[in-house]
């Protein structure tokens, strides 16, 4: 796991969770609490759907997303608005696509331009959260936006271990998230295929 970057955050930075979770990462412990929390919850959304698909994928377009990605079937939409740490309102969307055992996961939220978003805070909110261990980073680029994809492996509360395969991209102050969520079990070379498949599939369309 990366090391925490708490000692040098001068000024509040947004930091990336699944299906576009909005979090500050400070040095408080109710915002360890926050991002804990809310990181649980998401996991636990996305490996609780059991789904048979008949094969048949779709390319899925939102247009309110302004995002176009491949899925095993239509995905199950969810918006939920929430208050951020330092107090405005925030709308958080997300796509579920189960698959089997497991889900792809696109999540999307719009930050103010005051804000930064930093990479290296959301993936260490992540690992930290989670007490996930980092399995493999690399930055990445949609067109001409920043991104930064991840491999992790992490565990349930319940003891089952499960692989995340994800990619961030910070796009005109829009954080989108593409995530791949399967058991430990069954990762393989047929997973990693579908969720290459999704992941290599993301579009966007920026303002």
């Amino acid at each position: 796991m990366r090391g925490s970057n708490e000692s040098r955050i001068l000024k509040p930075k947004f930091a990336g969770l699944h299906a576009g979770l909005l979090v500050l990462i400070s040095t408080t412990e109710d915002s360890m609490r926050r991002v804990t929390a809310a990181f649980l919850v998401l996991l636990t959304c996305g490996l609780g759907i059991v789904a048979q698909n008949n094969g048949e994928w779709i390319k899925y377009t939102s247009v309110e997303g302004r995002y176009g990605v491949s899925l095993p079937q239509a995905p199950t939409l969810s918006t939920q608005e929430t208050t951020s740490p330092y107090g405005g309102k925030v709308l958080r969307h997300t796509a579920l696509s189960p698959d089997g055992t497991g889900t792809f996961m696109i999540g999307y939220y719009d930050y103010e331009p005051s804000f930064t978003f930093s990479f290296d805070d959301a993936r260490d909110a992540i690992l930290r959260a989670r007490q996930a261990t980092l399995l493999g980073e690399t930055a990445v680029r949609l067109g001409r936006w920043r991104g930064r994809q991840l491999r992790f492996l992490t565990k349930m509360p319940d003891g089952l271990e499960i692989t995340v395969r994800a990619r961030m991209y910070d796009v005109a102050h829009r954080v989108y998230t593409v995530q791949c969520i399967f058991p430990k079990a069954e990762d393989g070379l047929v997973v990693e295929k579908k969720c290459l498949k999704v992941i290599d599939s993301f579009k966007v369309q920026p303002r």
